[in-house]
């Protein structure tokens, strides 16, 4: 949690096993997904538009993070599975604090290239 955070703005995931808080989440309604490799998979390339998180990537800027993508069943009710670059550790799919908490123990490395127009990526631990 960021010190300083309204109570109002906290968003909470409970479940009856966990319960976690984030100070700001979002729902980003103009993102475009754009992917590489068919079929999707976790070594598929993804990007999403830097401005939605202001965020500008500069040249050779290295960054721990991971993403993912998260499918649904048929009607789009339900997790059915959660994808991600580098945590792999992803098999919980009913417990919503579960699934949200973060683990940058097991997120990867992305460097910044190019003019800041590429990234490559890498799953390191180092």
């Amino acid at each position: 949690m960021v010190p300083g955070t309204p109570t109002d703005a906290i968003w909470h995931a409970v479940s009856p096993v966990a319960h976690v808080e984030f100070d700001r989440v979002r729902k980003l309604d103009d993102v475009k997904l754009a992917f590489e490799g068919v079929p999707i998979d976790t070594s598929s390339r993804y990007r999403s538009r830097w401005r939605n998180l202001a965020f500008k990537p500069a040249e050779n800027l290295r960054l721990k993070l991971d993403w993912g993508i998260l499918t649904t069943d048929s009607a789009g009710n339900a997790v059915s599975q959660r994808m991600y670059w580098a945590n792999q550790a992803t098999g919980i799919v009913s417990d919503v604090p579960s699934e949200a908490r973060l683990h940058p123990d097991l997120w990867g490395y992305v460097l910044f290239h190019n003019g800041a127009a590429a990234a490559r990526h890498r799953r390191r631990a180092t």
